[in-house]
């Protein structure tokens, strides 16, 4: 599979449009029709519903899309490698960072090894720790900083001197928000807004063994930050 292809095809996706694909990339648009044709007989897939005025991915396509941005990402990121390899060690790092009291690390060490390496960049990537640790596996990222529990049997790892504190986050008129503490049995009780990842979610229920209640998953959350909001919202208070 030629990389130019992969290049065709991320901008036809990214247009939504063959004419406009095929002037951007400076090819006539029966080019750009055969070798998408063509890629698609490669694949035996259909990656495009082909409407009158506008193309859109189908659900191969859509998958297909995000693995060919991280191939023409990754051939990227080799390419600067080795044209900076000359007098001074250079490239890009990347660097893989789940939310964590961890990142804070990372502008000194970063800072400290940039006055050594001038010539090295940087790339950060904010994501939960499957999502970096399927990067990991895939040569997208040359580092990642995880939250345990994770499985790092595979990898050469370091514990880092950082520790994060799990807590629950409550509207201020909630029951139990004026609480010293709550016991597991009252937590238990609430509708709760989980992390996503299984393993995260495996060891959140272990806590709660012969508790009684088993946990109400309201919904799940990726990255922390962009579920803060929900205790805002309207949701039933059940007592306490």
């Amino acid at each position: 599979m030629d990389l130019r292809v992969l290049q065709y095809f991320l901008a036809v996706a990214k247009e939504g449009n063959i004419t406009r694909a095929a002037d951007a990339l400076h090819l006539t648009q029966p080019t750009l029709s055969r070798q998408l044709k063509e890629l698609e007989e490669e694949l035996g897939v259909v990656l495009f519903d082909r409407g009158n005025r506008k193309i859109s991915l189908t659900d191969a396509g859509v998958l297909f899309q995000q693995r060919a941005a991280e191939l023409v990402a990754l051939l990227d990121k080799t390419r600067r490698e080795l044209s900076e390899q000359e007098d001074l060690l250079g490239g890009v790092v990347s660097i893989g960072c789940v939310e964590s009291k961890a990142s804070l690390l990372l502008p000194g060490l970063l800072s400290a090894f940039h006055k050594e390496y001038p010539q090295v960049r940087y790339d950060l990537y904010s994501a939960i720790g499957d999502d970096i640790k399927e990067k990991l596996d895939r040569g997208v990222l040359d580092l990642g900083i995880l939250i345990e529990p994770v499985e790092v049997a595979k990898y050469d790892y370091r514990r880092l001197p950082v520790r994060d504190r799990w807590g629950v986050v409550l509207t201020c008129g909630h029951p139990l928000a004026e609480k010293g503490e709550i016991s597991l049995d009252q937590l238990a009780r609430l509708p709760l807004n989980l992390p996503r990842r299984e393993i995260v979610q495996e060891e959140i229920s272990s806590w709660f063994a012969g508790q009684g209640p088993k946990l109400q998953a309201l919904h799940y959350h990726s990255l922390l930050t962009n579920s803060l909001p929900w205790p805002r919202r309207a949701m039933p208070i059940p007592s306490a």
